[in-house]
């Protein structure tokens, strides 16, 4: 069989390997291309780019696969299938729809567990008791296709895979639960049968903030070794499990404060001390947050600065003494506010909502961020997947005195505005569109396409309110709107214009985008 291989990270060779070792035809290695390395920052080649030019494979390192001539020379290999193993890009339809019989996916999670980047580490940070690999049919959303089967980590992973994909089959396919319920999906693969035979195995009893190496001195704990075992494509059924359940027996039950046996401070307890023990699942919180978007980078966390998230995390872990990760509803930009973002965060100690509201405020109170509620909420709700709309204002001062007391917060346009023929073309937005004018360059999302169920714009006074509700949005599509209404509002443009940026489709037909300031994150709805 005529097969391409995508993969990146040393994860990644086994299953390539494997699929040579059974005689298959491996036409082309798509990889990430060469980075910048160690002291001297030389460009180092992936680990699955140097196994492919040990077998003489040819290598393609695209930055993009979004343009025409990477899909074309995708296309032009003729392959019977793709299988992909941690790439790192996202496939769009075109290059799915290339292969005779699809792209499949190996995913390290128990799917729908831990969809998107870096699964086995955040399986280790939340404290999984268990996990394993999926194998799932390909398609336009992050890691929402058909499942197709489950396994142990190790060169078997590579077996199944590969036979699977071999198989073009959709017959033991199933579709995921989108609503992201992961003790559903664990019954299932523990029940095993024909259509879901997937293996478990354990991490870990505790969580680990993701420290590549033991502070010198102190031993390796359990967590890292299973960070160490799966990473490299071990199975865990040998080794690590011995290991775990060794380790795990002569674990003192202690604070959550307290350093565990192994070295590390950063974990906490979340399953039971001692062997034999059957573990039990951290209480999950959801908190609904106010803040003032402009000191800081954006939500999520960067290099180049202090985040939302990092304020977030680091007033938690202040408050309980161990890092715990959140998940938000919304990734907002720089500059941007909100008054009901929400997040789910994992906590080892049972609280009452109003206390731990409180407490976590009291932590938070050197950042312009406000815990506005707290409350227990079960364990498979998930603040961005169980989203069922998202609601945003966006707030114009249309006077010819600039902001005072605002300032900041809203956008100041000068030139009076007609907020009646903004509304009216506004109305040729709503419904299910191809946005791709109004979304940024840089965007990710693996389609343009989105519902807007709302948009309206009325005039309160000097200021003028844009209301946008949807599912989903794109990146900067919400101001990429707001900043072409702005356009329609001052007579520059009429609604057949607005009308034809969007049908055309291209983001150099967009008006100029609105600055964040004026942006809020108002509700999620669940």
């Amino acid at each position: 069989m005529r097969v391409v291989f995508m993969g990146t990270p040393d994860f990644s060779v086994p299953v390539l390997t494997e699929i040579l070792g059974q005689g298959h035809e491996v036409c082309a290695v798509y990889t990430r291309a060469p980075q910048p390395a160690g002291r001297g920052m030389e460009l180092r080649p992936s680990p699955v780019h140097r196994t492919a030019e040990q077998f003489g494979i040819p290598v393609f390192t695209p930055k993009s696969l979004r343009n025409a001539e990477a899909q074309a020379e995708f296309s032009a290999h003729g392959a019977d299938c793709a299988v992909v193993v941690a790439y790192g890009l996202i496939l769009p339809k075109a290059v799915l729809e290339a292969p005779k019989l699809g792209c499949f996916n190996l995913h390290a999670s128990l799917l729908p567990r831990w969809r998107g980047a870096a699964p086995i580490q955040r399986a280790i940070m939340a404290g999984d008791a268990e996990t394993g690999v999926m194998v799932m049919q390909m398609d336009e959303g992050l890691d929402t296709g058909a499942i197709g089967m489950g396994a142990r980590a190790g060169r078997r992973l590579a077996r199944l895979a590969f036979v699977q994909a071999a198989a073009g089959s959709r017959r033991h396919l199933r579709r995921q639960d989108r609503q992201g319920r992961s003790e559903t999906r664990f019954r299932q693969a523990r029940a095993g049968g024909p259509q879901s035979r997937a293996g478990t195995f354990a991490v870990s009893g505790r969580m680990v903030r993701g420290r590549s190496r033991p502070r010198a001195g102190t031993r390796e704990g359990p967590a890292h070794q299973a960070f160490r075992a799966v990473g490299r494509g071990r199975d865990l059924s040998r080794r690590g499990d011995r290991r775990l359940r060794r380790r795990r027996g002569r674990t003192r039950a202690g604070a959550a404060r307290r350093q565990g046996a192994d070295g590390f401070r950063r974990f906490r307890a979340r399953g039971a001390a001692r062997a034999g023990r059957k573990a039990r699942l951290m209480p999950r919180y959801k908190l609904t947050i106010e803040y003032d978007g402009r000191p800081f980078v954006g939500w999520q966390r960067q290099a180049n600065g202090l985040s939302l998230q990092e304020a977030v995390e680091s007033g938690i872990e202040s408050l309980t003494g161990v890092f715990s990760p959140v998940q938000a509803a919304g990734r907002t930009d720089a500059g941007v506010h909100a008054k009901g973002q929400v997040v789910h965060v994992d906590l080892a100690k049972d609280w009452r909502g109003d206390r731990l509201r409180d407490a976590l405020n009291a932590h938070l109170r050197l950042f312009p961020v406000a815990i506005a509620s707290a409350e227990r909420v079960d364990g498979t709700f998930e603040a961005r997947f169980s989203a069922t709309k998202r609601h945003y204002l966006y707030r114009i001062l249309n006077r010819r005195a600039p902001p005072v007391h605002e300032r900041g917060f809203v956008w100041h346009v000068a030139r009076r505005l007609d907020a009646g023929a903004m509304h009216d073309a506004a109305q040729a937005l709503v419904g299910k569109h191809d946005f791709t004018t109004f979304r940024a360059a840089e965007c990710q999302a693996n389609s343009p396409v989105r519902t807007l169920e709302r948009l309206d714009v009325t005039r309160n006074g000097a200021e003028i309110e844009i209301r946008a509700s949807a599912l989903s949005f794109l990146h900067h599509q919400v101001r990429s709107i707001v900043g072409s209404l702005e356009h329609v509002g001052s007579g520059k443009w009429t609604a057949g214009d607005l009308a034809a940026a969007l049908d055309a489709r291209d983001r150099a037909r967009c008006g100029a985008v609105a600055p964040a300031s004026g942006l809020f994150l108002m509700q999620v709805d669940y």
